[in-house]
């Protein structure tokens, strides 16, 4: 019996798609940087330490420390705002 060829437009190939695949499912982690003023009045390393972990428990990512060495805490260098 000789070989049956496919009609032109029929679809011959057929593929299973993963939904899982087509989609991004994953959540993404808040991207945190944690700054510090050391005036010698506490220990930073320490504090930025608690922070880091206090971040991980809330499901966040810490991508930087920063600490910054100077004699006080200087308000011109910061902006705070409120609600």
């Amino acid at each position: 019996m000789p070989e049956k060829k496919p009609k032109s437009g029929l679809i011959t190939d057929i593929r299973v798609i993963n939904m899982a695949e087509m989609f991004d499912n994953t959540i993404k982690k808040d991207r945190v940087l944690l700054a510090a003023v050391d005036t010698g009045s506490y220990d930073v390393e320490l504090s930025l330490d608690e922070l880091e972990e206090l971040t991980e428990t809330a499901g966040g990512e810490v991508i930087a420390r920063v600490t910054q060495k100077r004699p006080s805490f200087d308000s011109g260098t910061h902006r705070l705002r409120q609600a």
